[in-house]
């Protein structure tokens, strides 16, 4: 980046006087790339998936969105190599007292003994990263460091075609702490995602490209909610990775 104009502007050539007096001006401003406007209620604002966002605002209260559209160096290769080699299972989630299954496949891997309850299912025991494809493990460190974020635990979805879906919800679990960071990579299929504002009706949409990087921190999982709904005519799978931090004995 450049430090502004120089101080001095010569005009004409240097044989010759100019026949007007030029004031010094002050150096112009550094420019910053615009952020997007704050969400509105009654509106959806919808983030452009080829634009990063650093520690983005929701709102007033200290939620915020950090994004990296090409975080991943390959992640056709990624994608492939935890479909074939991942263990995939179906959970089941409670609503409103009753178990249904869950309309995606999941997996879950974390530090030996670090045990899990999400979204109202069971407690889930987790394999032990030295188990799952490398790219898992990789993919691990590489988040901790972007996030300066000592993540222990990863839930991985994946949704096979546009019939698998998500609904909204929040990360807001006590294992979690009061102000959970939740690092979402996402492989395959662009689909639509959704955050909610609990409070209002503001909404917020963003197609996360292949091999991106999004993280909700601050206030966000107390304050919104998020999700993926289906989407009609998409024939191709998509797997997100779910980093985050599970306090210990706070299950």
């Amino acid at each position: 980046m450049t430090n502004g104009l120089k101080e001095v502007v010569e005009l004409g050539s240097s044989s010759e006087e100019s026949d007007c007096s030029i004031e010094k001006l002050p150096p112009r401003k550094r420019s910053r790339k615009a952020e997007p406007p704050r969400p509105r209620e009654g509106r959806v604002l919808n983030l452009p998936g080829d634009t990063p966002l650093d520690r983005w605002p929701l709102d007033d209260e200290g939620s915020w969105l950090t994004y990296l559209p090409s975080f991943v160096e390959d992640p056709a290769e990624a994608l492939g190599e935890l479909m074939r080699e991942v263990p995939w299972g179906q959970g089941t989630v409670k609503i409103f007292g009753k178990e249904h299954l869950e309309r995606r496949l999941t997996a879950f891997y974390a530090d030996d003994g670090k045990q899990y309850r999400y979204s109202g299912g069971p407690l889930r025991v987790p394999s032990p990263w030295t188990r799952g494809p490398m790219v898992i493990a990789k993919l691990k460190k590489a988040v901790s460091k972007e996030c300066d974020e000592q993540f222990n635990c990863c839930v991985l979805n994946y949704y096979r075609d546009g019939s698998d879906n998500i609904g909204m919800h929040s990360d807001d679990e006590k294992v979690l702490g009061k102000k959970p960071s939740i690092a979402c990579i996402s492989l395959g299929a662009e689909r639509d995602f959704f955050l909610d504002a609990k409070k209002d009706k503001r909404k917020v949409h963003i197609v996360p490209r292949s091999g991106s990087l999004l993280v909700m921190g601050g206030s966000t999982q107390r304050l919104w909610k998020h999700g993926l709904p289906s989407r009609k005519r998409e024939h191709r799978p998509r797997i997100s990775l779910t980093f985050r931090y599970a306090l210990r004995g706070a299950n």
